[in-house]
């Protein structure tokens, strides 16, 4: 820190955000088919698929177990809210039990078949890693936001191979007040995850059935585009009840 300049010493920051965000992607995809792959394939039982209404139920178990055995005392945060209000609220700052707790309960949920989806952890997860290696440095707020942002992103592209998803998801929902010297340590943090990633775990989370689009089909991606649209509002309404309904639950 002392014989760089500010500028520079973010941008190897960037550099190490984005080897431990792409590590952290890597190990959520291996474990994530490997618990997928050792109940659809290796499990060699006559009555396994009259059991795959319950596998989800015994992820869900899991997690809770393991939550309750090793985050002791700690409240596991879900979702983007928490990025935004640590950033709001918090000075940036997030737990760093985050950074395993999201890859090990989103893994076992989503690899026994639980309706769940992954980019949130991995972006709760990435920006824990940038958020506590800045924090471990000394930095400034600001700085620790920015870092914080570059983890989301490393995260993201790490997981899904999509660098800039993963920048545009930072820029969009992080840091609304965008500035071009923001956009080189993104750029850095994703593109290293993604390579990290890559390199140690190459197979896809999800496997695309069509590269390719046509243009006689236009208004058909037009028509699901706004009917995801209108889902996606009915689907945050309804966890909003859903989730008031089971905190009024008072035993675990």
């Amino acid at each position: 820190m002392r014989k760089v300049s500010n500028r520079n010493f973010i941008i190897i920051l960037a550099f190490l955000v984005g080897i431990v965000g792409g590590l952290m992607a890597s190990v959520l995809k291996r474990l994530t088919h490997f618990i997928a792959t050792s109940i659809q394939n290796d499990i060699d039982w006559k009555l396994k698929y009259s059991l795959y209404l319950v596998f989800p139920l015994i992820g869900i178990l899991l997690s809770v177990l393991f939550v309750r055995k090793f985050i002791k005392g700690k409240k596991i945060e879900h979702g983007i809210t928490p990025i935004i209000y640590a950033i709001s609220r918090k000075g940036s700052r997030l737990d760093p039990s985050n950074i395993y707790s999201q890859v090990v309960t989103s893994a076992i949920t989503v690899g026994f078949g639980g309706s769940c989806s992954l980019e949130a952890p991995v972006a709760l997860g990435g920006s824990s890693i940038g958020s506590n290696i800045a924090r471990f440095f000394g930095l400034q707020n600001k700085e620790v936001t920015m870092l914080l942002a570059c983890g989301a992103a490393a995260g993201i592209a790490g997981a899904f191979n999509s660098p800039l998803a993963g920048m545009i998801f930072a820029i969009e929902i992080l840091l609304p007040e965008f500035s071009i010297p923001v956009f080189i340590p993104l750029l850095i943090s994703s593109a290293m995850a993604s390579v990290v990633s890559r390199l140690l775990y190459s197979e896809p989370l999800f496997t695309n059935f069509n590269s390719y689009w046509q243009v006689s089909a236009l208004f058909f991606y037009l028509l699901i585009a706004v009917l995801i649209g209108l889902y996606t509002v009915s689907f945050a309404r309804v966890s909003v009840v859903v989730n008031q309904w089971f905190r009024k639950i008072k035993n675990p």
